[in-house]
């Protein structure tokens, strides 16, 4: 028997398809946001951020040919240039300016601080030589037990890691 030239076809539009994976990528965003599950991003950015200035800091200190220190507080850090054998906060940099961290977040360190002092010294350096002195630093959200921890080799490499205690 011939076929005639209708067939009945049943499925689902492109319309329908789209509207349903829509639907279910809220929901799904909706539940990772409501349970955690896409991590502290406050946390995370200010570690990215931070790791990330540390690495520029030495090449700018090469590219400049200048000393550059950072002071790290609890609560900001700052980046500091020597300019006639004193030291001089980084206020006009973009890039290299006091930044301070929110509310939740805590910056570690085994560095002696002289509380006292009214002006900023730096706890690291970088020479224009590209030598530095290595150091350790953890960024920590207190409402929470995770932490980044950010490490300066000898070399000037910069490694960060995440961790969860």
């Amino acid at each position: 028997m011939p076929c005639s030239g209708k067939k009945n076809v049943r499925g689902f539009t492109l319309l329908e398809l789209l509207i349903v994976i829509t639907i279910i990528g809220l929901v799904i965003g909706l539940v990772s946001l409501s349970t955690g599950l896409i991590g502290n991003v406050p946390l995370e950015r200010e570690a990215k951020r931070l790791h990330a200035l540390i690495d520029q800091v030495g090449k700018e200190a090469i590219i400049q040919s200048k000393v550059i220190g950072i002071h790290f507080s609890h609560n900001n850090y700052s980046f500091l240039q020597l300019q006639d054998n004193q030291w001089q906060v980084l206020s006009d940099d973009d890039i290299f300016k006091t930044r301070e961290l929110p509310e939740q977040l805590k910056l570690e360190h085994d560095f002696e601080t002289d509380e006292e002092s009214e002006t900023l010294k730096p706890m690291t350096f970088f020479l224009p030589t590209g030598e530095t002195l290595p150091f350790i630093v953890a960024l920590r959200d207190i409402d929470s037990n995770e932490k980044y921890i950010i490490t300066l080799k000898h070399n000037g490499t910069v490694a960060m890691e995440r961790v969860d205690e």
